[in-house]
């Protein structure tokens, strides 16, 4: 994941804008066949910090309350690419 980060961090313009959603909790889970990994938002805000700016971080609904996070960043200006 880090380097999908740094990769949108080298191709957005200057004050460019992320947006992710990521399933909250400590574990992974196994839905629908599927192997999720969830996130806490202590570690969402770690992995975008060394190249955005958090403009919004928070939970929402998808299936129950809480269970997702949105995260919002903005291309921190001046890191080298």
């Amino acid at each position: 994941m880090q380097k999908s980060i740094l990769r949108q961090y080298e191709i957005l313009r200057p004050e460019g804008i992320v947006c992710h959603t990521f399933w909250h909790g400590p574990d992974s889970d196994i839905y629908n066949d599927l192997y999720v990994n969830n996130h806490r938002d202590n570690d969402v805000r770690m992995l975008f910090g060394d190249y955005f700016d958090q403009l919004l971080i928070q939970f929402y609904k998808e299936f129950e309350t809480g269970d997702s996070i949105i995260y919002l960043g903005k291309k921190r200006a001046g890191l080298p690419t």
